[in-house]
């Protein structure tokens, strides 16, 4: 019986070793942080934020959700979208896998069937404030990432490399996902941070994830679902930890003897 537990808890290491930088990736339960213009440091691990989104029949904040997915509503002013940001805690690796499941609004024809996404992480020397804004108009497509007012802060675009260290907002780069209308498809999509000069996962304090239903017009009634980010682990940190959970089970087995 011990040893199956010691083969568990190895295989469970090796398992976990690909770690999650989304809260909430399915929608279901209490995941909804705000019902913002902007994400700032104060909605940091609180879910996602959003603004002319709504969860299934139930847009109630905060509480339980009906649905598991995210829906752009037809008829909405300006422009939706949604995002959410998290700390960098024991995740490392040079890469990052983004998947999602995007299903078009039936009607949706050109730039309506995509889903835009920016995946942006920040260091931060200088500790930031709850009020300073990290994605700021999450409602529009004006892709606009914030460096906060701290001296010393950066930001990184995991999409195509940019930085900066400014204050201020910046309007930077974001990748497209094109669905197909009345579809779900499923996007896999790998962000090479060791590629792009940005070094490796654990070197950010935070890393943020923002959505947006289109690119220049978007229609409503397209749905997002089953979002995931995870750090992926160099392959050397993979091997210690398959070394580590084989050398506890022989260990254990010899002491057995």
């Amino acid at each position: 019986m011990k040893k199956r537990i010691l083969v568990a808890a190895a295989l469970s290491a090796m398992v976990g070793a690909d770690a999650a930088l989304i809260v909430g990736g399915d929608f279901s339960g209490n995941v909804r942080g705000a019902d913002s213009n902007n994400i700032n440091f104060s909605h940091v691990g609180a879910g996602w934020i959003v603004k002319n989104f709504t969860w299934g029949s139930n847009g109630t904040i905060p509480g339980p959700f009906s649905g598991e997915q995210a829906t752009s509503p037809s008829g909405t002013s300006g422009g939706r979208g949604l995002g959410q940001v998290n700390a960098v805690t024991t995740e490392t690796g040079t890469k990052l896998k983004l998947t999602f499941d995007w299903t078009a609004a039936l009607a949706a024809t050109g730039d309506t069937l995509d889903l835009s996404y920016q995946v942006i992480g920040w260091k931060t020397p200088t500790a930031p404030v709850g009020s300073e804004s990290m994605f700021t108009a999450i409602n529009f497509r004006s892709y606009g990432v914030q460096n906060m007012v701290d001296t010393g802060n950066s930001w990184a675009n995991f999409v195509n490399g940019s930085t900066g260290t400014f204050v201020g907002n910046s309007i930077t780069a974001y990748g497209v996902f094109t669905g197909t209308a009345g579809t779900l498809t499923s996007a896999d999509i790998t962000l090479d941070l060791g590629a792009l000069g940005l070094g490796d996962v654990s070197d950010y304090d935070y890393i943020g994830i923002k959505f947006n239903e289109g690119t220049t017009t978007a229609i409503g009634g397209g749905i997002l679902d089953n979002v995931a980010l995870v750090a992926i682990p160099e392959p050397a940190t993979l091997g210690m930890v398959a070394f580590f959970g084989g050398a506890v089970f022989f260990i254990r087995r010899r002491l057995m003897l």
